[in-house]
């Protein structure tokens, strides 16, 4: 495909877009986005450019994906408390090389914005107030604020809650940092990674 959606006819050569489970999908360069499932396709190969999922729901859906190149991604970190956006795949095999690579970073739920106190967005994100600073938490406290207090416990080591921001404190005019986010990788059957998986926060 060229630049632009997943979704749009003509950003395909041939024309037309990939929906009867036996077409091959490759992307060797631009950025394609994805704002829904797509239709099941034979193959999805990514060696270059970068492939944005841009909505919860927005999943790839393919028997054999394999990256060797490029960035799979999303947008920009999310200014509210509403979940929106991961990387989903859905497939019989998977395979990752190195240079390719997904990544996640802060991409997540916004930081607290430098108007301090500020709370980070999402559930556990860091607290405004007495526990201003503090990061978000996940499994287990976030990290500290300027005064000790932590962010908020919200799920669980097992099934955890994509990243909330940090909050952000009146002592210092920067924002919080950026939480990172969800990577799902559903594989009926084997998985290769030999690249880059990131989801850190700031």
């Amino acid at each position: 495909p060229s630049n632009g959606s997943w979704f749009v006819e003509t950003n395909w050569t041939p024309n037309g877009i990939p929906d009867d489970g036996l077409d091959h999908v490759f992307l060797n360069s631009g950025t394609i986005l994805l704002t829904n499932a797509t239709p099941p396709v034979a193959s999805f190969t990514q060696s270059g450019g970068s492939l944005v999922f841009s909505n919860w729901f927005a999943c790839l859906i393919a028997s054999n994906v394999m990256i060797t190149g490029g960035v799979v991604t999303l947008p920009p970190a999310y200014t509210n408390n509403s979940m929106s956006n991961r990387v989903w795949f859905i497939c019989d095999t998977f395979t990752l090389e190195s240079p390719g690579q997904i990544n996640v970073n802060a991409r997540g739920y916004c930081g607290g914005i430098n108007t301090g106190p500020a709370a980070g967005q999402g559930p556990g994100g860091g607290s405004s107030g007495a526990n201003a600073g503090a990061g978000g938490g996940h499994g287990g406290l976030g990290g500290a604020g300027y005064n000790g207090g932590s962010g908020a416990v919200n799920g669980t080591l097992t099934d955890p809650n994509p990243g909330s921001g940090g909050g952000c404190s009146t002592s210092y005019s920067s924002q919080g940092g950026n939480g990172g986010w969800a990577v799902f990788l559903a594989v009926n059957g084997l998985a290769t990674i030999n690249g880059i998986i990131t989801a850190n926060g700031e």
